[in-house]
């Protein structure tokens, strides 16, 4: 369950990266990225993996892989909110940042809210 609404998240960022128009290279893009690193390392945890010590060498690789990822993330993705504000002030047709949205439901009720604020 975690792995997927994990996976759809980043799905919904490289759209936010790439743009609507090009969701489908950004789905692509994540799923040959995804899918690489699970083969990379199911061969790297294969080859480092110890018979008198089986787990204790993939702790520390997992180890190593968070704080790489973290430091990587940190350093080397942008905030993605700004480009979705770009993208839902084109759609809606308003200028700068959207801060309201409206809910239609098929009956013609319509509420109107603001949207959160990102911290």
């Amino acid at each position: 369950m975690q792995q997927a609404l994990v996976w759809s998240a980043t799905i919904f960022i490289m759209i936010d990266y790439f743009g609507k128009s090009h969701a489908g290279t950004a789905v692509g893009i994540n799923e040959t990225v995804g899918y690489t690193t699970i083969s990379v390392v199911g061969v790297i945890a294969a080859a480092i993996m110890d018979e008198s010590k089986p787990r204790e060498i993939c702790y520390f690789v997992v180890i190593a892989l968070i704080i790489l990822g973290i430091g990587l993330g940190a350093v080397a993705l942008k905030e993605s909110k700004y480009a979705a504000d770009k993208e839902e002030a084109e759609v809606s047709g308003k200028e700068g940042s959207v801060d309201e949205a409206t809910l239609a439901w098929p009956s013609g009720r319509t509420v109107t809210f603001s949207k959160a604020q990102s911290a």
